[in-house]
């Protein structure tokens, strides 16, 4: 009989809390009350013994930026990275490399020079 009580309360529980309808609010997942009110924000600011640079803006790089080797030399992290489980590896020697590349970056500056919220007004 005490399973039958629980069986209900569970499911009251998660109807209550639209986990059943596919579909919960914040607060309905948090538990909170609704009582909002604003706090005063505080700025963060870095840990006055922290080494490590904490922008890629911060270090020179020359123009290039090396993640990998940047890890390495900072933090003595290395990795197995290999670009091509994650891309499409590029044929250069293709007779149209030149043009495809030329295209796409025609594409990545148009991309790049655009504000993406002022052309949604």
């Amino acid at each position: 009989m005490y399973f039958y009580y629980f069986i209900i309360a569970i499911i009251i529980y998660l109807f209550e809390f639209n986990f059943l309808s596919g579909f919960a609010t914040d607060t309905a997942i948090s538990g909170h009350g609704g009582d909002i009110r604003e706090r005063e924000l505080v700025a963060w600011a870095p840990d006055e013994k922290l080494e490590h640079h904490l922008s890629i803006e911060d270090i020179s790089h020359d123009g290039q930026w090396d993640q990998f080797a940047t890890n390495e030399r900072l933090f003595g992290v290395t990795t197995d990275f290999d670009e091509e489980l994650y891309t499409t590896k590029l044929d250069k020697s293709d007779p149209s490399f030149r043009a495809k590349e030329a295209h796409a970056r025609k594409l990545a500056a148009e991309i790049e020079g655009v504000n993406s919220f002022l052309s949604l007004i």
